[in-house]
């Protein structure tokens, strides 16, 4: 179900305020949808990626996925540990299988290597996008005139006149076309595409995991070593801008009841916020529920004094 469509059904349905503009419905339907992601494991809230992994062994979430739930590594199931897992005394992180999350607030999917230049290119489209960055000694990247960071204008051909070792923030305005930062390193003039952004985006923001394993692989083959990994991964609420964006969880049931516990809330109504907030979460498990075979369904069989058992569902 697309966003103009969700509109349409939750309007018809009588799931906004009779007085509540375009702009309202469409912050309350984002506010629902957002709590949703939030407050459980619904249809559509997790998906399933497969993912390269060279000798780097880091690899970036897409924008719309907040976290890894669970990860194999070339079909070996592995553990996932935090950031502070490496620093935990004992720990040989070299030598780990473990998938360690490095945390959020990347600004791009990968690094410079080196002290580099940078362009941001998007078809037709104009304005400016403004960097932060480290140096290479590790300071912040100031423009011409002390201002923290510099801008760059969307599809000048020339090369930004400060160099970055690290990419700390990317700001962006709204396009209608995807935007491409490509960075030039200063040794030799290579050239590498180090953001994809879209078109609704105006801050770089994505999570990172690492696998220390990976960075045996030999980088230097013609067809370079990689480790197949597949992901399990939550999905991240990303504000609903586009009509043709994609609503999930996409239950239209489900999304009034969330719709009117905003609504409730914010009309100062506690009770009947918590009500509607609470039927939504029990359609959208309805729904889970009913979509998944009887042998994904954990079955709890209590025995009582009695000759016959009492069989609950989980």
């Amino acid at each position: 179900m697309t966003f103009v469509e969700a509109l349409i059904q939750l309007d018809a349905a009588g799931a906004f305020p009779i007085a509540a503009d375009t702009a309202t419905r469409k912050s309350i339907l984002n506010q629902a949808i957002e709590r949703m992601l939030d407050n459980g494991r619904f249809v559509g809230t997790q998906q399933t990626l497969n993912i390269a992994i060279n000798s780097s062994g880091v690899f970036t979430l897409p924008r719309h996925y907040s976290a890894v739930l669970g990860v194999t590594v070339n079909g070996r199931a592995t553990d996932l540990a935090s950031k502070w897992y490496a620093f935990l005394p004992g720990t040989d992180v070299q030598f780990t299988s473990a998938a360690i999350d490095n945390g959020s607030g990347y600004a791009t999917f990968t690094d410079p290597t080196e002290a580099c230049q940078v362009k941001v290119g998007a078809p037709n489209e104009t304005g400016t996008v403004h960097i932060q960055g480290l140096d290479e000694n590790g300071n912040q990247v100031y423009d011409d005139t002390g201002a923290l960071g510099f801008d760059v204008t969307l599809n000048d051909t020339s090369w930004s006149a400060q160099y970055v070792t690290t990419i700390t923030s990317v700001q962006m305005p709204v396009t209608n076309t995807l935007k491409t930062l490509t960075v030039k390193n200063q040794s030799d003039a290579t050239q590498s595409v180090l953001g994809l952004y879209e078109p609704g985006e105006t801050l770089g923001d994505y999570r990172r995991y690492s696998l220390p394993e990976a960075t045996a692989l030999n980088p230097d083959s013609l067809d370079e070593d990689s480790l197949a990994v597949v992901a399990l991964c939550k999905r991240k609420f990303v504000t609903l801008v586009s009509n043709s964006d994609v609503v999930y969880p996409s239950s239209v049931s489900g999304l009034k009841c969330a719709c009117m516990a905003v609504h409730f809330e914010n009309e100062a109504a506690g009770d009947y916020s918590e009500f509607y907030a609470n039927r939504a979460i029990k359609i959208f498990n309805n729904q889970l529920r009913s979509s998944l075979a009887d042998s994904e369904i954990g079955r709890v069989r209590v025995y009582s004094t009695g000759s016959h058992p009492a069989r609950a569902l989980y």
